[in-house]
């Protein structure tokens, strides 16, 4: 995990730290709307700015391929990999349901 990572995560940590003590307080303080108000929009503003923060993080992932930079060939040939296995048992699949028909496969897998 990248530092980058790390700190937003951190962050999001510390905001769902004080989320339940927050709730009470605005609970609690209902009765008199500025402190109300003033709650929520200090809550709705740290909620803000750690969802752009998180949002921001994706724009750079996402910037890079999905991986850390240095590692996309590898990557490639990783997810490249998983796809062909995936394709080759999905078509093997479907081979043998045309040939046998989906009644028979699964009667073999029943009784086997």
């Amino acid at each position: 995990m990248r530092q980058a990572d790390v700190d937003v995560l951190d962050r999001v940590r510390a905001l769902s730290r004080t989320l339940s003590h927050r709730m009470v307080l605005l609970s609690l303080g209902q009765d008199d709307v500025n402190v109300f108000a003033e709650g929520l929009r200090d809550l709705g503003l740290d909620l803000s700015d750690t969802g752009q923060a998180l949002l921001d993080r994706v724009a750079e992932i996402d910037a890079t391929d999905g991986v850390p930079t240095g590692r996309q060939p590898e990557r490639v040939v990783e997810v490249s990999s998983l796809l062909t296995t995936l394709a080759e048992r999905f078509q093997h699949e479907t081979s043998d349901r045309a040939m046998f028909g989906e009644d028979s496969i699964q009667e073999g897998a029943t009784s086997g």
